[in-house]
Order: structure tokens, then C-alpha cells, then sequence
């Protein structure tokens, strides 16, 4: 299934929002983004937009939260991430953010809380769509409701046809460097003793951030090295990466979207763990 969820009919907030060039050049350099478009600060990289949707996303949570009915969660964590991209977001430019809860299903580990935000431009043309689902763990929702998700589960046929690997020797402040260019401060990644109360050994990675990188690798190894043929990225985020660890990306072919484009399937291991499971990315024909 390649098309993206019905929108919501609901108003909702609209943030402005700015398209920096250097900031995109940035945030490719902190994701160690392979392609020269993005490094070059030529065109942005496919998750430069997360930067710019993260003060939607924290004021939108409590409205999500509130109609879920949730119950306390002991921790949250980021569960799959959806990526539509319409057309390329245009460098030194305003945009809009818009964001509304969207989906909210209950899950063996808890509840899971979508929010779906869209990235315009001033005249109202979606850029990019992004659909953010959020595990609270150990929590109950009172109130589901959304259409189900929309499918990516990889094709076991694919691991027939390996297109190629990348691997990243993630420095020890990788967290951090993800912050300074998105302003994304979860507190499991930022502080130890934080990281240790929701039970994890370490410091994480955040969960974008390691999806910033896959994209890198992804647009690379199945993409010609430009960002804005790429139509959807999507993945489930399985395992948490922590600081310190190397990643490895390893990207398939799965055929051709409805469309006539490429469909692409990928993974991550770290540390013989798979933390990025369930990755597609399509791209539109050349």
C-alpha cells in the first residue's frame, strides 16, 4: 500500500516555520548524509524536515495524549515513522507545519499515539507529510481511533536482491549533534540517569536521527544520490541504537512502486541487534 492515509478534516494549529540553507547543509553533516546534493546544501535531505516540525509535535502531544485517554506510560518511544514527500522543499523559503492526532491504537507493549504533520508551502501545497507514531509503554488507551496504517513490511523476496550496504562509525556524542540541528532533546538521549529510569543501559540515539542516516544510505545505494526523487520512507523502529555503537544499512531492491518508480526495502543492525525493521522507500521514476 504506497498512498498516504486519508487527512483529517479537523483545523488545526499552523506553525511558521523556515527553510535554512545552511541548516540543511547542517543537518546532512550531523546525519552523515553520503550525497553531495545535501552536503553541498544543494537540496535538502530527506529528514531535514524533522527539524522543523519538533515545536509542532511537542505542543501537539498533549492534544493527541488528551484524546487518546491514556493512561501513565513508564516510558515513550518512537514506534514507525512515515514519510510522504510531494515535492522538494524549497531552500531559503517559509513553510507551514500543521499537525493533528491522528491514530491511536493499543498495542501489546502499549498505546500507540499518531500524529500526522504536514510540512506546506505559504500558497498551502504539501510538501511533506509525516505520520509519527509514538509507543507508551505499559499504557492504556481509553479512546482508539484512525484508519489502519499504512503498509510496509518488507518483502522476504527482496533479500534476494541486495543492492549494497553502508556503515557508520557513530561518534560518541551522535545524540548530541542530532539536537544542535533539530532541537530534539528526549531525555533518554540527552542524559544518562534519564536513559537509565526507563531501563536502558545507555544514552540513546534518537530514533530519527538513525533514520536520517539510513536515508543517506538508502538515497545513495538506490537513489542516484538525489534526495528529491525519493517519494516515501518508511520503517519500524525495533531496538534502541545507543551512543558509541556503529550502524550498518542494508538496502534492497523490491521491485516498482504502482507508479513505475523503484520500491526499495532496508534495514539496520547495531551490535548484531536489527533496530530499523520493516524499511521502505520509493523513489520516483528517473
Amino acid at each position: 500500500m504506497s498512498a498516504a492515509p486519508s487527512p483529517s478534516t479537523q483545523a488545526n494549529p499552523v506553525y511558521e516555520e523556515r527553510v535554512d540553507a545552511d541548516a540543511a547543509m547542517a543537518f546532512a553533516l550531523a546525519t552523515h548524509d553520503p550525497n553531495q546534493a545535501s552536503r553541498q546544501g544543494l537540496a535538502a535531505p530527506p529528514l531535514y524536515t524533522t527539524s522543523l516540525i519538533m515545536r509542532a509535535f511537542s505542543e501537539g502531544w498533549q492534544r493527541a495524549v488528551a484524546a487518546a485517554e491514556l493512561t501513565p506510560a513508564r516510558a515513550l518511544v518512537h514506534g514507525t515513522h512515515d514519510m510522504y514527500f510531494h515535492h522538494p522543499v524549497p531552500l531559503e523559503s517559509d513553510v507551514l507545519v500543521e499537525t493533528t492526532p491522528y491514530r491511536v491504537k493499543q498495542t501489546p507493549p502499549g498505546a500507540m499515539v499518531t500524529q500526522r504533520m504536514v510540512v506546506s508551502d505559504r500558497q498551502g501545497r504539501p510538501l511533506v507529510e509525516h505520520f509519527w507514531s509514538n509507543i507508551c509503554v505499559g499504557a492504556i488507551a481509553g479512546n482508539e481511533f484512525g484508519p489502519p496504517a499504512a503498509d510496509h513490511a518488507f518483502p522476504e523476496q527482496a533479500r534476494e536482491h541486495l543492492i549494497g550496504a553502508e556503515r557508520y562509525e557513530l561518534p560518541f556524542d551522535q545524540s548530541f549533534r542530532y539536537s544542535g540541528v533539530t532541537g530534539d532533546r528526549a531525555g533518554h538521549a540527552m542524559n544518562l540517569a534519564a536513559a537509565q529510569a526507563e531501563g536502558f543501559p545507555s544514552r540513546l540515539v534518537q530514533g530519527l536521527c538513525t533514520l536520517a542516516i539510513c536515508s543517506g544510505a538508502v538515497v545513495k545505494l538506490a537513489g542516484d544520490g538525489d534526495p528529491e526523487r525519493l517519494s516515501r520512507l518508511a520503517v519500524r523502529m525495533s531496538a534502541p541504537l545507543f551512543a558509541r555503537q556503529d550502524l550498518s544499512v542494508e538496502v534492497y531492491d523490491a521491485g516498482l512502486t504502482p507508479a513505475g518508480g523503484r520500491a526499495i526495502a532496508f534495514e539496520a543492525h547495531s551490535a548484531g541487534v536489527t533496530v530499523m525493521k520493516h524499511g521502505r522507500a520509493e523513489f520516483r521514476p528517473a
